[in-house]
């Protein structure tokens, strides 16, 4: 039985592009939630790097200054605009360049933010093998 046979074209467009809204909504939900319990690890890389002696970096200080609020805010409005704007736009394939768009966005943070962690870890590694 197929199941996509009996939609037509305009049909498939919109049901792909609903599909993959509620992967990147679903994605940036994940995200978002992880970063409300990670508080829980971030201060430990500041009582690492007052023993180990180097300073931390901008990108670490601004996390552990907003790590609570901003990243999930980011994370769950990017997931809330992503529901809403397949009920705004019509174009299906807008709405795929709009999914495209967000999901790389989001990804890029989420790696900037894993450079930045992995930066200041290898930094206090280098500090405790001295």
């Amino acid at each position: 039985m197929n199941l996509l046979g009996t939609y037509t074209q305009p049909q498939r467009d919109k049901l792909a592009s609903w599909l993959a809204a509620v992967i990147v909504a679903l994605m940036c939900i994940i995200f978002g939630s992880t970063w409300v319990i990670f508080h829980l690890y971030l201060p430990t890389i500041k009582i690492l790097s007052h023993i180990t002696g180097p300073n931390l970096s901008w990108p670490v200080r601004f996390l552990l200054a907003t790590h609570s609020w901003l990243l999930p805010l980011f994370f769950y409005s990017t997931g809330v605009f992503t529901i809403v704007k397949e009920g705004l736009i019509r174009d299906s394939r807008k709405n795929r360049i709009w999914n495209a768009t967000i999901f790389v966005v989001v990804a890029v943070v989420v790696g900037l933010v894993q450079l930045a962690l992995y930066l200041q870890a290898e930094q206090i590694r280098k500090a405790v093998n001295h």
